[in-house]
């Protein structure tokens, strides 16, 4: 039967019912789907062609809406973590795929947002007699998202009354570096250019650079110590937006809310797909992310109009946001250059990098793209579809290479690194898993070192306990000394596999819920192993742990050459290719 093809003896009709709770009694015969945990299998199984359904589908649509209005909607981007359009298209798709093969009579779902309610009724269709749907025909929110639009605005105006949004006064550079700064900022290397605008003024002729920060998160905190900093010249976007600029960014996102709502997608592999659509650019308004990117276009504008650089460089992850800046530099300094630093790791889950046919054509690119090195370059020249020689191999302006180490003396413990990156969810089942694996065999030991943004008191409680007795968090020390520290290093998605390979530890990919494969590590290499269980876990690193020193030093011979590749080091020639003439 083809793949959507339902079927059902029309008398009785077979029931779909979307519920919100759990039901505390379920009928002999029935089915219950709960869309936030029970679909993970299926979606992993199946998730590199619901990437590219997702990503031609997407790619449609930016190809027929491609300007400025469309590409502020952060959704268009294709991000997986910045948007929920991605899951919410990842699970109609997969319920569909549930439905076909299930022989349930009745179907209780749990946990389908509206949208997801709209999407699945109207494929399955509510006059049909093989199916009967109840429950679908929620309404996705249109007035919240207004409501937060305009809360957004306020924050921002408050912070222009208060004088906070102060104008650059630095000189005007050669190389515009735009990046990307917190509150937790600290004077020293950027943290996506390193010491790239050190290494500019020191060249012969020297150029003169500063940084151009775009404040994500505490405004306040942060301001200060980009006026300090004595590394580099930083300077806050925002500080060139004039009150006209907050208007006009307000009247835009107000327009934008309207036409979200007119939208029309095509079908998702067949599936009605508008309200996924029209919920997620509502939701991109809500978040403020809208009205935060069309003011980068405002900014940009004034800010390149008077400094008026040779370069602009920004690292390059496809967002909406670059592609507001793109569109100011070449409304107001169409001579300048405009370089993307592709700056760390790539992973299948990055639809974000990737385009549909032709829709390459019809996006605000750079004139170049700098890789790390040539496995990246590599996967997106063969996957992207990016047009002919944008890609230039670079190096890697954050990684650099730590010592190499030893293998450490056997104890008759093996210590385990768990080094977590993307989500609060990465973070829970990876622990998790640990937690498991540990409790089957005592001769492990485990260090965690979590991402800033989701430390270990985002763990429930039971976790979060067996964590501080049972584990040592090595959060807060320097990545050498962890790696120093543990036998292998067991991870998700996080970089860190690469910095550990390129220091002579041995690696573990954990598979979780993951519906796309999320490991920065692109090819086959015998110093990385795989586990999708605590016990799978617990047998690989015993394998490790007896691999004999002959075997054990040529698969690291091999995993430091791959690093090599990966993650390029700097040298005046891998330099000179981010400032073309």
């Amino acid at each position: 039967m083809p793949e959507g093809t339902l079927s059902g003896s029309p008398t009785p009709a077979r029931e779909l019912h979307f519920i919100t709770n759990a039901p505390g009694r379920v009928a002999p015969g029935d089915a219950v789907l709960d869309l936030r945990s029970d679909l993970s299998a299926p979606q992993r199984e199946h998730g590199l062609a619901c990437r590219d359904v997702f990503v031609d589908w997407l790619g449609a649509l930016n190809r027929q809406n491609a300007s400025l209005g469309w590409w502020g909607y952060t959704s268009t981007a294709k991000n997986m973590l910045s948007s929920p359009l991605g899951e919410a298209c990842f699970g109609v798709l997969a319920l569909r795929r549930y439905l076909s093969g299930s022989d349930a009579k009745r179907i209780l779902v749990v946990g389908a947002p509206a949208a997801q309610r709209a999407a699945i009724g109207e494929y399955l269709g509510v006059s049909q007699s093989a199916w009967r749907v109840s429950g679908a025909t929620a309404r996705p929110p249109a007035v919240e998202p207004l409501l937060r639009l305009l809360w957004q605005f306020a924050r921002i105006f408050g912070l222009w009354c208060a004088g906070r949004l102060r104008a650059p006064s630095g000189n005007a550079p050669q190389a515009a570096l735009f990046t990307y700064v917190d509150r937790g900022f600290r004077d020293g290397p950027d943290a996506f250019f390193g010491s790239l605008s050190a290494s500019l003024a020191s060249r012969t002729p020297a150029i003169a650079s500063c940084h151009v920060a775009f404040v994500h998160s505490g405004y306040l905190a942060t301001l200060p110590k980009l006026r300090l900093a004595r590394s580099a010249c930083y300077e806050p976007l925002y500080g060139s937006l004039r009150f006209p600029d907050l208007l006009w960014g307000l009247g835009v996102s107000l327009a934008a809310w309207w036409r979200a709502g007119r939208y029309a997608a095509p079908p998702l592999d067949g599936i009605p797909s508008t309200a996924l659509l029209r919920t997620a650019l509502r939701w991109d308004l809500g978040r403020g992310g809208y009205f935060y990117n069309v003011l980068v276009y405002r900014a940009a504008r004034r800010l390149l109009a008077r400094w008026s650089p040779e370069w602009l460089l920004y690292p390059y992850e496809n967002k909406s946001l670059e592609k507001m800046l793109l569109l100011a530099a070449r409304e107001k300094r169409p001579g300048c250059r405009m370089v993307g630093y592709q700056h760390t790791s790539v992973t299948r889950r990055h639809a974000t990098l990737l385009f549909a046919e032709g829709e390459a054509a019809m996006t605000p690119l750079p004139d170049r793209i700098v890789t790390v090195g040539a496995a990246t370059r590599s996967y997106l020249e063969a996957h992207g579809r990016y047009p002919a020689g944008i890609f230039a191999t670079g190096c890697a302006l954050r990684q650099q290479p730590g010592r190499l180490l030893e293998r450490r003396t056997a104890d008759g413990k093996i210590r385990l690194l768990l080094a977590l990156s993307s989500s609060r969810r990465e973070l829970i089942e990876a622990v998790a898993a640990c937690r498991s694996a540990l409790e089957s065999d005592r001769n492990l030991e485990m260090g965690v070192r979590t991402h800033p943004e989701f430390p270990v008191t985002l763990l429930p409680e039971g976790l979060k306990s067996w964590l501080d007795g049972h584990a040592v968090n090595l959060s807060d020390r320097p990545l050498a000394q962890n790696l120093e520290w543990c036998d292998v290093v067991v991870y998700v998605s996080s970089t860190v596999a690469l910095e550990a390979l390129g220091s002579g530890r041995p690696v573990i990919n954990l598979a979780i819920g993951d519906c796309i494969d999320p490991d920065p590590v692109l090819d086959p290499i015998e110093f990385h192993w795989n586990a999708d269980s605590a016990a799978s876990l617990v047998i690989t690193a015993r394998q490790i742990a007896s691999l004999d020193a002959t075997d054990f030093d040529r698969r690291r011979r091999q995993a430091l050459d791959y690093v090599g590749r990966y993650l390029v080091q700097p040298s005046t020639e891998a330099l000179e290719r981010f400032l073309p003439r």
